[in-house]
């Protein structure tokens, strides 16, 4: 959940240096962590959830589909995004004048938008909406103390 590279569970945040403008670097917006990159990535990745969540489905059709389970890893994957957008690449969208306080609501609205048309989610939209910007919130309060 911590880690800036995406396929791995560990890792810590990667210092921003602004003189450093590398391809792929951490202060190098328009690349690998740039706010439409990790876009990218979180719908990529909530794709992947969800099919993995169908596939156990279908490995047992008797069961309903668990969507209880995916919106717990979907809240996961909210968190994880959120820590890289707010407190992982925070200083880097901060110095491309992208305001962090408005960049969390975007990202709590996206994160519900991004799940409206899954099943169940009626049931879970507002408590699912409020742990996600709970989460946010919590991350930017850090982000914008330590800057």
């Amino acid at each position: 959940m911590f880690s800036s590279s995406v396929a791995c569970l560990e890792g810590e945040i990667v210092p921003y240096t602004p003189k450093d403008t590398t391809r792929h670097s951490p202060s190098d917006y328009f690349g690998t962590f740039s706010y439409g990159t990790r876009i990218d990535q979180f719908i990529a990745l909530r794709n992947a959830v969800y099919e993995g969540f169908q596939d156990v489905h279908k490995s047992y059709p008797k069961k309903e589909l668990d969507m209880t389970g995916f919106y717990n890893a979907y809240l996961h994957l909210c968190a994880k995004y959120q820590f890289l957008i707010l407190k992982a690449n925070g200083p880097l969208y901060n110095n491309e004048l992208i305001d962090l306080r408005f960049l969390l609501n975007s990202f709590c609205l996206f994160c519900i938008s991004s799940i409206e048309s899954f099943p169940y989610f009626d049931r879970v939209k507002d408590k699912l909406a409020d742990q996600i910007h709970e989460v946010g919130k919590k991350l930017l309060e850090e982000t914008l103390q330590s800057t």
